[in-house]
């Protein structure tokens, strides 16, 4: 009887032990607050002026894309140079289904651009809008967003009014725009009417379907 009391004792014992491990484990999981933020579908953004360090080869960086910049982007590109790449559940990347507008052309080769803002709303028709695109190599969703969302047919379409002014973040004469628009973080798109008012932003960048529904909205702000 002493012997079976004994062995349930233990029994209850090392059960919660067991249980206070497997807490402890759960809490101090680096990863649950990255998944969770994935599974929000929050925009990526870089912020403007942190250039990248060195790291090796092949490492992608994650959550906020502040670091190892440069080789996040190199690890972002398809092989085929064509097809859009996103990223995958566990920091991996994949392949979209082609959705380019007209497969071989290169990225904007497809929307109409100026080289500065004065020229584009020079060129821009009475209802149309200038999209100032700020950007940098180095910033891995800047590189998505260009290889995935303005490559894709619906975008291209709800941008043929539209004069694009592609804006290198890392270019000195590009400071006074930048600084214009209070630019602090990228990719950053800045909507603007005929006579350069501001009407809409978007900020950073998460997938093809978030931006499809972002420009949407954006465009939608235009004269209200």
């Amino acid at each position: 009887m002493i012997a079976a009391k004994i062995l349930v004792t233990m029994s209850r014992a090392l059960f919660l032990v067991a249980a206070l491990v497997l807490a402890f484990g759960c809490a101090s999981n680096p990863e649950t607050s990255d998944a969770k933020s994935a599974q929000l579908g929050e925009p990526v953004t870089s912020t403007f002026g942190e250039k990248p360090e060195a790291a090796p080869e092949g490492t992608v960086s994650g959550g906020a894309a502040t670091s190892s910049e440069k080789n996040a982007a190199e690890a972002q590109k398809s092989p085929e140079g064509d097809k859009p790449v996103a990223k995958a559940e566990g920091g991996a990347t994949k392949t979209q289904p082609a959705g380019t507008a007209e497969k071989g052309k290169p990225v904007h080769a497809l929307i109409k651009t100026a080289p500065t803002m004065e020229a584009a709303l020079k060129q821009v028709s009475s209802d149309g809008v200038v999209l100032l695109k700020f950007e940098a190599d180095w910033c891995a969703p800047c590189q998505l967003m260009k290889r995935e969302a303005f490559q894709d047919q619906e975008v291209v379409d709800r941008l043929k009014n539209t004069v694009v002014v592609l804006i290198d973040a890392d270019d000195e004469k590009n400071n006074e725009v930048q600084q214009k628009f209070q630019v602090a973080n990228l990719p950053t798109l800045v909507f603007l009417d005929k006579s350069g008012h501001e009407f809409a932003r978007m900020l950073g960048y998460n997938d093809l379907s978030w931006f499809r529904s972002e420009l949407i909205k954006a465009m939608a702000k235009k004269g209200a």
